[in-house]
């Protein structure tokens, strides 16, 4: 595992899912897919095992037509799920400052969604830099 590059503190990535055509199965409702929280709080526990992550705090709302925000506090910084039901979309941003966490992410999630029936359709990994401040 390599570390980050020279200046840089932290990793943001994100990720853009829907649902896996080609592996769902014909029982299985698309309309619940992106409005089962049990479903969306396992994706985010899931860094927590698998990424060794150490969960601060989670918070979790739902909204009226069965939108969905969760929010995990981490040691690490951060893990946002965010979803759009009638768009069958959602978004997730997670923040890392330990490589190794960020590194677990990029290898063991993309694999991990689809199981759960998501898949990527894009991922962004943003170097945070800190090129300013008094102390470089």
């Amino acid at each position: 595992m390599n570390p980050f590059p020279p200046g840089v503190i932290g990793q943001h990535i994100l990720y853009e899912i829907s649902i896996d055509e080609e592996n769902l199965y014909p029982n299985v409702s698309r309309e619940g897919l992106f409005k089962n929280e049990e479903d969306l709080n396992g994706i985010a526990i899931f860094l927590a095992l698998h990424c060794d992550a150490r969960v601060l705090d989670i918070k979790t709302h739902k909204f009226p037509g069965g939108g969905y925000t969760g929010f995990l506090l981490l040691a690490e910084s951060h893990l946002a799920i965010h979803t759009w039901p009638e768009k069958e979309y959602a978004a997730i941003d997670i923040f890392g400052c330990n490589p190794m966490f960020i590194d677990k992410v990029l290898r063991k999630f993309p694999r991990f969604l689809k199981g759960m029936l998501y898949k990527v359709d894009k991922q962004t990994v943003i170097n945070r830099e800190c090129n300013f401040g008094l102390k470089k």
